[in-house]
């Protein structure tokens, strides 16, 4: 996502977040490879919601990175997914690493990737050998004063926007068009895939 427009932050409209998490899942859905595909939407905090869990420890060579924080969000869409199931198996943000070991044999990054729980919890065994067609999701609606004001919202990421500013991130890594050409651009392409529509 942009940090400037749709990446779901505090201060920034969550339909263009929707919309574009849409346009991802569209692209994925109506690809040729559909049937060997796995969508991994997952965030980097828990926004703030009481839990009533306690966080669990976990495995890692830094004992500051041993207790894990509160549950965020996580959304696993694909062909041979559960089918609106609620999966309980605590995972870990390495537990994208540890399914592609699971499912590739990569190399381990450590001891918390061989701790964690890979996402195979999150497949229906009877649906490995004939996958379901793609779900057809709502095409998110905007409107054009939206799409205006995603321009001029506060950054959500100050700090992402430092790192660019100075020159730390390498030249590769950035998208060198200006932020109305980047959300014009991407909106276009939702719009394409008929993931979102802009209304006056």
């Amino acid at each position: 996502p942009d940090f400037l427009s749709n990446d779901g932050h505090p201060i920034h409209d969550l339909s263009l977040s929707e919309a574009f998490l849409g346009a991802i899942y569209r692209a994925m859905a109506e690809g040729p490879q559909w049937r060997r595909s796995l969508l991994i939407i997952t965030y980097d905090e828990h926004g703030g919601f009481f839990d009533h869990v306690p966080p669990p420890r976990t495995v890692d060579q830094r004992t500051d990175f041993q207790q894990l924080g509160f549950r965020v969000p996580a959304i696993i869409v694909g062909p041979s997914v559960w089918h609106g199931g609620v999966v309980s198996t605590p995972f870990d943000h390495v537990s994208v690493a540890a399914t592609l070991a699971a499912r590739y044999g990569i190399e381990t990054l450590g001891p918390r990737m061989d701790a964690a729980a890979d996402l195979s919890s999150c497949l229906d065994p009877d649906l490995l050998g004939t996958p379901r067609l793609a779900p057809v999701i709502p095409t998110v609606q905007v409107t054009h004063r939206q799409t205006v004001a995603a321009l001029s919202a506060p950054i959500s990421q100050p700090e992402l926007m430092a790192a660019f500013s100075d020159h730390r991130l390498p030249e590769a890594f950035v998208d060198p068009r200006s932020p109305a050409e980047r959300l014009t651009g991407w909106l276009r392409a939702a719009q394409d895939l008929e993931a979102v529509k802009v209304v006056r």
